[in-house]
This record gives structure tokens, sequence and C-alpha cells, in this order.
């Protein structure tokens, strides 16, 4: 019994320094969300998932078009932003997207970027789904969606997800006139012409957390504890 308790908490102990962050997150209560993962990287994300589409006016469009003028050659104009009877939908081509995102100030912060498809830069675009949550870290939406279980049915702690694509930072490789896309209302992931009109998603990059050498000592100390319990137990049967 001793060695089954003891093996127990080990396992938790094991799974607070390795594994504990397990895709959680935390809301901020201002307006961001904070995503730990499980190799203890963190990223903040815009708790409204189309802050865009809720907040742009023509006066912030003007001000974009102005501070940014162009992105990777393509010069900004209002109509890069889509737009309805109601004002801006916060859907809007991938320059658009990029230069909203670089002139996002959102909790006091102004360093956020559209999420990464493709974050160690191999250009390989993982496949997540749900079982490969190490390998899918590569993948920064697919990790929200399929880890984190973010979807257009299950949004909390965030809202306004869409069930349409919304861009990444992500070129596709064979052709750098498309960029990688991600659908929240299904998982899939698809790489269309950057003049299309779709969503963005502003997130940041936070410090891991680190973890503190005692909860290594004292893991370092069950495992010992479990491994002396185990030895007894065989010896007296």
């Amino acid at each position: 019994m001793k060695s089954r308790l003891l093996g127990a908490a080990c396992a938790c102990i094991l799974s607070l320094t390795a594994t504990s962050a397990c895709a959680a997150l935390i809301d901020n209560l201002n307006g961001t969300v904070t995503q730990t993962r499980t190799d203890g990287s963190r990223l903040m994300w815009s708790q409204d998932a189309n802050h865009a589409g809720n907040n742009l006016t023509d006066a912030r469009v003007a001000e974009i078009i102005s501070a940014v003028g162009s992105i990777d050659g393509h010069t900004l104009t209002v109509s890069d932003f889509e737009t309805d009877t109601f004002g801006y939908t916060g859907r809007m081509n991938w320059w658009a997207a990029m230069a909203w995102v670089d002139q996002l100030v959102l909790a006091e912060t102004d360093d956020w970027r559209l999420p990464s498809m493709d974050v160690n830069g191999d250009t390989t675009i993982v496949i997540c789904d749900g079982t490969n949550g190490s390998v899918c870290l590569d993948n920064e939406y697919g990790y929200l969606y399929w880890e984190s279980g973010i979807n257009t049915h299950n949004q909390t702690p965030f809202n306004s997800v869409q069930p349409r694509p919304t861009w990444s930072s992500t070129p596709w490789a064979p052709d750098t006139t498309a960029a990688w896309n991600f659908d929240f209302g299904d998982g899939s992931r698809s790489s269309w012409t950057k003049e299309a009109y779709e969503y963005a998603w502003a997130v940041r990059e936070l410090a891991p957390i680190p973890i503190p050498p005692a909860l290594y000592l004292f893991g370092s100390g069950l495992i010992a504890l479990v491994g002396m319990a185990r030895t007894r137990a065989a010896k007296n049967e």
C-alpha cells in the first residue's frame, strides 16, 4: 500500500515538473488569456478572437495604414480591410492582418503577432489530431484547437472564435503569394492566396515558467522512496 501511495505521489510530482501545464488556459481578466503548454512554453492570446472586427474603425484603419505603409511590397489601402453594412467584419487580407497585429496595443503590450503554423521554420506544417501533442507544439493554432480544446463550440475562456479560416503568419513555401490559415470550425488547415479576406487572431510570447529546484529535489526524493519501498516489498514476498 505504501508503495502504491508513494508511486501516486511520484506521478503527481512528475506531472508537475514535466507536463503539468497540459495546455492550461488562464483568463487574465484584462482581455487576454495565457496558455501554458506541455513543454512549459507560454503564449498570451487576445481573449477576443475577432478583436479586429469588434474594435476597428475608419480612424483606426487610417492610423494603421499611415504607420505601416506597406507589407512585403504590398501597399496597404482601406480596401484591404473587409466591411459590410455594419462596419468592419474583422476579415482582411494577409497583408492587412500583418499590419493590424503589428499595430495592436492590448493589455498595455504592443509586441503582438499572428500565430505561427511552423514554429521551427522547417516549412513542414504538422497535422495535429489530438494524439501528437509534442509534435503539435510546432503549430500554434493546431495546438490551441487539438490540445487546449478551443473551437467554435467550446470557446471558454475566449469569445468570438470564428467558424472560418484565420490567418497565420506562415507563408506557403511553394508559393509565397499564399499563406497558411486555420479553421476553428473543424480543425482543418489550408493555404490561400494572401489576397483573400480572412480573420486574424493576435498572440504574443511569454517567458516559460521555471521549475523551482526544490520541486525537482522533492520529486527525486519521492522516486528514491518508491524504489526503496518496492525493494522492501520484494524481500518480504
